[in-house]
C-alpha cells in the first residue's frame, strides 16, 4: 500500500488511525498488527465493497481502488484538516 502517494494511503491511514483505540479494544487488533496497517487494510477492503460489491480481493484490486479514487480520498483529506 505504501507505493501510492501520501495523498491517498495518507486519507486511508488518517481514517483507520480514528478507529485504532477501538479495534485494539475489541480485540480486532493488536499494536503489532496497526502497526503493520492491519486497520487501513480492512478498510480499504470495506471501501471496495461498497464501491465493488463483496467479492475476494487480492492485491491488484487494492492497489487499483487507490488509484481510481485517489484525488477523492485526497480531497477529503484536506477539508478534514480545514
Amino acid at each position: 500500500m505504501r507505493r501510492f502517494k501520501e495523498s491517498s494511503n495518507g486519507s486511508f491511514n488518517d481514517w483507520a488511525d480514528t478507529f485504532d483505540e477501538s479495534f485494539v479494544n475489541i480485540g480486532l487488533f493488536s499494536g503489532r498488527e496497526l502497526v503493520r496497517m492491519a486497520d487501513t487494510k480492512l478498510l480499504a477492503e470495506v471501501v471496495h465493497a461498497i464501491y465493488n460489491g463483496i467479492e475476494t480481493t487480492n492485491k491488484k484490486k487494492l492497489d487499483d481502488l487507490y488509484q481510481q479514487h485517489e484525488a477523492e480520498f485526497s480531497e477529503r483529506r484536506r477539508s478534514r484538516r480545514g
